[in-house]
């Protein structure tokens, strides 16, 4: 509409254009016919001037011809005729002064006053001839003013002749004008008809091939409204398409199955009943403004509504998601709304069977968990009186060499099928994300022997080098010992496992120190290589994974296959991941690097294993046990009984705090789980009596549970000390509560270290060759080394004893840097 209104606008301006040129030729046209006539009116008056010049002067002559005739002859006749030129001449000039213009006037009034004045003289000849004679007469005619009006009527002839001329070429110029106005006039308007005829023919081009294209457009949209039609008949989703007012404009197959609806249907105000549609319990009818073809009619957009709908032609419904758009034209008004329908009923039935599996999965975790905390204690239990007794008889000095062996089998065992319930319960509070670690501070340089010596024995027993390389470490650290030794334990532990021919090698340094919420730290890199079977790349990731083997299924190994999962997630708890490289048949290599904070203070450990404790210096301490089973409290009281404590003890809660009352203990051990009052609420009691407010209360559980150890810790408990009770960590919690100083047992060759002490100059030093070993085994912390090769030197010669037994003092005390000191100075 708008081309063709343009169109229309321009073809009648160029008609409008064709008319006004036309107009305005006809105007110049006429003008210049107007003016052409007016022209030569002017030029015939011109002619007729010059004319009337002529005449007034041929009157003139002839009036002088007649004159001097007349006066020569005296006729009569020629007087006569004389008379009528002298009547023509007064005609002739007066018709020559209507003749003249304006800027000629005064040119004739003086060709008029001589002419008259010459008439005059001219009958005044005449008339002294007729009175005076012929000679007279002739004496008394000047020529004169005949000569000047001559003069006056030629100049006046040059001047109209000249103004003749101007205006006959006015007119040529006028004529000339008028035809090249007329000839331009025509072009353009031929120029004008035949943009017009263009502009016509292109228009009309235009339109047939709008008109084709149009057909096109018509014949692709009737394909397209078809394929439309046959894709809306496919879809599995439904599609409802309502006008503003929500009748129905388009509801394809899928959308009739799924609401039993058809394009005809004239639609209720209860949309919800007349089509069963539902809330997601399925008993409730959905409100009408809650509908999503509501909801999209009216403007807004609906994603993801999940209904329920159930009508005749599925009795049993069907779930459906429910998404809506609203329908406006390119001005934004609203025409109606769309929305898509999915059918998902078989999500919904498989998240209902999911969700009746997680229920079930929840009641067997569940169950799994009460499981595992009843078998913990239901083992840990026996485990405390088996270790107990065994650590107890491995005490006894009157024990034979052959009956500490097998105590060290029992003990070994028990302490293996320990470490093995400790997996398992590890697994189980990292996939409940339980798991937290207890950062304490302890002796970086003990720590990292003592789990050596342990790894180390069992190289020694498999024929396998072990080596230790400490580098740059720091003296005390912050952080959870238990779980760092564990991850340690079980990397060194395969290491030796899988390793056959050849060494392990462990290496611990420090890569730099920064500084971390005011409080220094270090970043240590722990690393294990071996010499084993190696581990094949497939596997390499999923060794990280529960219950896989680091090493060949058809191999005799030890363990659950839980150590390298539940190391790994620990060591990820501490900010960092276990590392591993490995080629098949060549050996493996693990490594992780930690941030360790720098421990601000730090408790020597009470002893060294190779010290035996026999007591303690100063009063007697009470100690009172409490536990239900009568082996654990055996266990306890064998333990404390030779060291020289008051001990006491009971079998609940309620006789625990009778027996605290009365005896007024100086530390207190208690089981936690006991019928008639649990351990803790005894706590809780004795808490809030004056007497009780700073005793220390030990809680050994047989459980590892951190709920537990919270819970003891907030009933009032000062420590949490679970069973097995392991002896010298027992007397470094006696220790650190009691603030005791032990007593060790005195052997000769600690009685002749003292000699050597305090004569040091009768030290007889070993040469520099023999000295070398041991300064090795300082470097590398190896104390256990130090130790067999001072008594080497005590059986090699005698003399050495007071200096091997300076180094076995040292060594028993861990003092690497005291032993390097001693050995400096002599090699």
């Amino acid at each position: 509409m708008k081309q063709q209104s343009k169109f229309l606008r321009t073809i009648a301006g160029s008609l409008a254009t064709t008319t006004f040129v036309a107009l305005t030729v006809s105007g110049i046209a006429f003008w210049s016919a107007n003016r052409t006539l007016e022209i030569n009116h002017q030029i015939a008056e011109d002619l007729e001037t010059l004319n009337a010049l002529e005449s007034v002067s041929s009157a003139l002559k002839d009036t002088e011809l007649l004159q001097k005739q007349y006066l020569l002859t005296g006729n009569q006749q020629t007087f006569r005729v004389f008379g009528i030129r002298m009547i023509d001449v007064d005609q002739q000039m007066r018709r020559l002064q209507s003749l003249l213009e304006k800027h000629e006037q005064a040119a004739g009034d003086r060709l008029e006053a001589f002419t008259i004045q010459r008439l005059r003289q001219l009958r005044q000849g005449i008339e002294i001839k007729q009175t005076k004679g012929l000679n007279a007469a002739i004496d008394q005619s000047p020529t004169q003013l005949l000569d000047e009006a001559t003069l006056l009527i030629q100049q006046i002839q040059t001047t109209e002749t000249v103004e003749l001329r101007q205006k006959q070429q006015a007119a040529t110029n006028t004529a000339i004008q008028a035809m090249g106005t007329f000839l331009v006039g025509i072009f353009f308007n031929l120029a004008i008809i035949f943009w017009t005829y263009h502009l016509i023919r292109t228009e009309t081009w235009k339109r047939n091939q709008v008109e084709i294209d149009l057909k096109q457009s018509n014949e692709k949209f009737q394909e397209q409204t078809i394929l439309l039609q046959q894709i809306l008949n496919c879809m599995s989703d439904g599609v409802i398409v309502a006008d503003e007012n929500g009748q129905f404009l388009i509801v394809n197959p899928a959308a009739e199955q799924m609401f039993n609806a058809k394009v005809t249907d004239i639609q209720k105000e209860e949309l919800s009943q007349q089509y069963g549609l539902f809330q997601a319990d399925r008993v409730t009818l959905m409100p009408e403004k809650q509908l999503p073809l509501v909801r999209a009619v009216q403007g807004e957009e609906v994603d993801n509504v999940e209904m329920f709908t159930r009508h005749s032609k599925i009795p049993d419904g069907i779930w459906l998601t429910v998404s809506g758009r609203p329908l406006k034209d390119e001005n934004g008004a609203l025409k109606g709304g769309v929305i898509v329908c999915r059918d998902i009923s078989s999500r919904k039935y498989t998240e209902f069977e999911l969700l009746r599996a997680k229920e079930a999965a929840e009641v067997a975790n569940l169950a799994k968990s009460e499981f595992l905390a009843n078998m913990n204690h239901e083992l840990r239990t026996p485990l405390n009186g088996i270790l107990g007794y065994a650590q107890i008889l491995q005490r006894d000095p009157t024990t034979t060499p052959k009956q500490q062996k097998g105590l060290g089998v029992i003990y070994q065992c028990g302490s293996h099928l320990l470490t093995l319930i400790n997996d398992i319960l590890d697994l189980s509070k990292l996939e409940v994300q339980k798991m937290d670690l207890y950062p304490q501070d302890f002796h970086f340089a003990n720590f990292l022997t003592t789990t050596v010596e342990i790894c180390r024995i069992k190289a020694e027993q498999k024929g396998i080098a072990f080596h230790y390389h400490p580098a740059n470490l720091p003296t005390a650290v912050h952080a959870d010992d238990k779980r760092l030794r564990q991850v340690l334990l079980n990397l060194l532990s395969n290491a030796v496992k899988f390793t056959d021919f050849g060494s392990v090698k462990f290496t611990v340094e420090a890569l730099g120190n920064q500084q971390t919420a005011d409080i220094p730290s270090t970043r240590i890199r722990f690393r294990i290589e071996d010499t084993g079977i190696g581990i094949p790349a497939e596997k390499l990731q999923s060794i990280f994974l529960p219950f896989e083997q680091a090493g060949k299924r058809d191999r005799n190994s030890e363990g659950t296959g839980l150590g390298l999962a539940i190391s790994q997630q620990i060591v990820q708890m501490m900010g960092s991941s276990i590392q591993v490289n490995s080629t098949l048949g060549k050996g493996s290599t693990f490594w992780f690097e930690v941030d360790i904070l720098a421990a601000a203070d730090w408790l020597n450990q009470c002893g060294s294993s190779n010290q035996k404790v026999i007591g303690y210096q100063g009063e007697r301490r009470k100690i009172l046990v409490i536990d239900d089973r009568l082996e654990n409290r055996a266990v306890v009281m064998g333990m404390l009984a030779p060291l020289g404590f008051k001990l006491a003890e009971a079998d609940d809660g309620q006789a625990g705090l009778d027996r605290a009352l009365q005896m007024r203990p100086d530390l207190i051990i208690t089981d936690v789980m006991m019928s008639k009052m649990n351990g803790l609420e005894m706590t809780r009691r004795l808490r809030q009596l004056p007497d009780f407010l700073v005793t220390p209360i030990i809680a050994s559980p047989a459980s590892l549970s951190q709920v537990d150890m919270q819970e003891a810790i907030d009933a009032g408990c000062s420590s949490f000390f679970p069973k097995p009770i392991e002896f010298t960590a027992l007397l470094g919690e006696l220790q650190r509560h009691l603030e005791l100083r032990w007593i060790y047992e005195t052997t000769p060759e600690a009685a002749e270290s003292s000699v050597v002490v305090a004569n040091p100059v009768e030290l007889v030093v070993p040469s520099p060759e023999e000295l070398t070993t041991i300064y090795q085994a300082a470097q590398d912390g190896f104390m256990s080394d130090i130790q067999q090769e001072a008594n080497r030197l005590k059986q090699l010669n005698p003399q050495y004893a007071p200096f091997a037994n300076k180094l076995l003092e040292l060594s028993q005390k861990f003092d690497d840097e005291a032993i390097l000191n001693l050995l400096a100075a002599h090699i």
